[in-house]
This record gives C-alpha cells, sequence and structure tokens, in this order.
C-alpha cells in the first residue's frame, strides 16, 4: 500500500511538471525558417538605388484597373510613387503578358538589362521592370505609365513628324565622339508638362530610336531604347537625360521670360537633390544675338540625413515653394545665378 501510494504521487508531480514544460517552450518564439528568411534577403536586395516595394498589400481587393493597357494576372496591386505594383506574377504569366500587350497594339521600342521594357502605343508609354525572379513575395511587376499629348490636344505646335525632323537633325549634327553619334530616331512621344507650351512655347519629348553600345568583349551591338529627352522651342532643340517629373513653369528670376523648372534626387551612397531651370534666352556671357535653349540654372545640395521625399510646388507666376515630408523649406531664391531654398532641407 505504502508503495502504490507513492507511485500515485510521483505520477501526479510528474504530469504537472511535464505541463509546465510544455507550457515553457510554447512561450518560447521560433525564429524563422531558412526559407521566409531568404526571402526577406532577396526582398531587401532587389530594392538596390531604386524605389524599394511597397511591403502592403492588403488593400488590393479595393483596387479598380483604370489604365488604358492590358492587365496583367496579379495575386495583388498597389500604386506606388509614379508607379504600379503588380504582385505574385510568375515569370510564365510575364511571357504570357507581353504577348498581350502586342495583341492590343503595344510595341516595344526598348529592352534594357534583361529586367527592363519599354512599349509605345500612339501617344503613351509604359516602362516595366520585371522581377519576376524575385522570391515571393515579392516577385512583381513593376510598370510605370506616361500620357503624352495627343495630335487633337496640341494646337499651333510641332506635329511628331516634324518634331522628329528637328531631332534628327540636331543627332547628325553632333560630333563623332558625342555619344549621341549615329543614332536614329524611331518614335517619339510628347511629354505632358503642365503650362509649357502655353507659357514658353515648349514641347518635350521622350525619343526612342536604335543605336549601338560598346560590350564587354571590346564588340559592337545594336539595340534600341531610350535616346535621351529633347526639349524644342522655337526651332531650338535641346537634348537632357535628367527626368522630368517634378516640374513647374515660372519666371523664377523675373525677367519675363519663363523657366522649366525641375527637381530631382540622385545617387545612392551620397544622395544628392538636384534643382535644375531650363530656358530660351540670350545669357550675357554668350557672344551672339541669338537665343539659345540651355540650362540657365543649376544646384545641388546633400540633404542632412535621408531624403525626405522633396517636391516643388509653383505658388505664383514667379514664385516656387520646397517641401519635404510634413515640411515646408520656403521658397526657392537665385543668388550668384544659383537657386537655393529659404532652408537647408533636413530630416
Amino acid at each position: 500500500m505504502y508503495y502504490v501510494k507513492n507511485l500515485i504521487i510521483f505520477l501526479i508531480v510528474l504530469f504537472i511538471l511535464q505541463g509546465c514544460v510544455n507550457v515553457e517552450i510554447s512561450e518560447i518564439p521560433l525564429p524563422p525558417s531558412t526559407d521566409s528568411t531568404n526571402a526577406m534577403q532577396d526582398c531587401e536586395n532587389t530594392a538596390l538605388s531604386e524605389t524599394p516595394l511597397p511591403l502592403s498589400t492588403d488593400f488590393a481587393e479595393e483596387f479598380v484597373w483604370s489604365f488604358p493597357f492590358p492587365q496583367p494576372n496579379a495575386t495583388s496591386f498597389e500604386n506606388g510613387f509614379k508607379e504600379l505594383y503588380c504582385y505574385g506574377v510568375t515569370k510564365e504569366e510575364f511571357v504570357d503578358y507581353k504577348l498581350e500587350l502586342d495583341s492590343h497594339g503595344w510595341q516595344l521600342t526598348g529592352y534594357k538589362n534583361g529586367i527592363s521594357y519599354t512599349y509605345i502605343k500612339e501617344n503613351m508609354t509604359i516602362n516595366i521592370t520585371d522581377q519576376t525572379f524575385v522570391t515571393p513575395p515579392c516577385n512583381a511587376l513593376r510598370i510605370s505609365y506616361r500620357a503624352g499629348y495627343s495630335e487633337l490636344m496640341r494646337e499651333g505646335g510641332l506635329s511628331k513628324p516634324e518634331a522628329s525632323k528637328l531631332i534628327q537633325q540636331d543627332i547628325d549634327a553632333a560630333s563623332p565622339d558625342d555619344y549621341r553619334s549615329g543614332t536614329f530616331v524611331q518614335h517619339i512621344v510628347e511629354l505632358d508638362i503642365e503650362e509649357a507650351y502655353e507659357k514658353m512655347s515648349l514641347q518635350v519629348f521622350e525619343v526612342y530610336g536604335a543605336y549601338e553600345y560598346l560590350g564587354g568583349d571590346g564588340n559592337t551591338y545594336p539595340a534600341t531604347g531610350s535616346l535621351g529627352k529633347y526639349l524644342i522651342c522655337e526651332g531650338k532643340v535641346l537634348c537632357v537625360f535628367d527626368p522630368l517629373e517634378n516640374v513647374c513653369v515660372v519666371d523664377i528670376d523675373r525677367d519675363g521670360k519663363y523657366e522649366l523648372i525641375s527637381l530631382y534626387g540622385l545617387g545612392s551612397g551620397i544622395y544628392r537633390v538636384i534643382i535644375i531651370a531650363y530656358k530660351l534666352w540670350n545669357p550675357p556671357y554668350y557672344n551672339s544675338l541669338t537665343e539659345v535653349l540651355h540650362t540657365a540654372y543649376h544646384n545641388y545640395w546633400i540633404p542632412d540625413g535621408r531624403y525626405s521625399g522633396l517636391t516643388i510646388k509653383k505658388v505664383s507666376e514667379t514664385d516656387v515653394n520646397l517641401y519635404g515630408f510634413n515640411k515646408d523649406y520656403g521658397l526657392l531664391r537665385i543668388e550668384n545665378n544659383y537657386r537655393h531654398p529659404h532652408q537647408h532641407p533636413q530630416v
């Protein structure tokens, strides 16, 4: 009887201890699996120096497709900054999507690095960055869409054939060591920049064509793609490769002639914020009576801390204000032919 009693007590204690051990184990958080860790690392590596992929796709059910190009077969969509993210697209589905674009009249005019595709239809362009090879959940297509002026919207300006002729003449006049030498215009799209034509008689075109590039083996190879953006004003032509997305038209120096003001960021390790003004004028140092289309003002600075999403906004015919994330840096001002904000941007 004594031994039976002790055995019962021992079993009860063992049961209690077993319960405690189970509780303690269940409260210890498990480390992430190797697969999920690799997926997270792939997501980080994919971003590189470009716009990172958004993390949230919870509201994908609310997304309504309203773009003038076919909808890819994606599990979810999200609008980013000037870009559309289409998640969950496989490599095979992207192949089918390119065929669908072709059947809807979209023409492939640019192909670069095996991941960037540019399509044109009428006066519209889309650029697709292929990230379907990235480990889920970051596998996606990143699509940027740009709508230009249609022939019916522009009155009095250059037609696309007229603009193409001027641009090709400018390319042909380039020196042999110019990177544009030997390139040929195939397609152009007029960009919709508010007030550029109305205030400055300025038209802006994205140009695509054929060119040659030097391979790593020392040989040259044919390619097609963007030849840059071309500004045309009163017959004068200027080629620029700088972005023209955050722009406005204003008479910043109050001389009676408008400038096209552009703001953009550049760099990966050291980030630079750049402000440029394009203008048709006859600067004092230019020994000619002929006006030229060129960069009137150019300035850049390194913001304190991380890039804070700067943007410019026209507030009057002569004033441009600089804004950051939840911060107002004041009006841009000119000092010694350079334009500065009243406050140095910080984070």
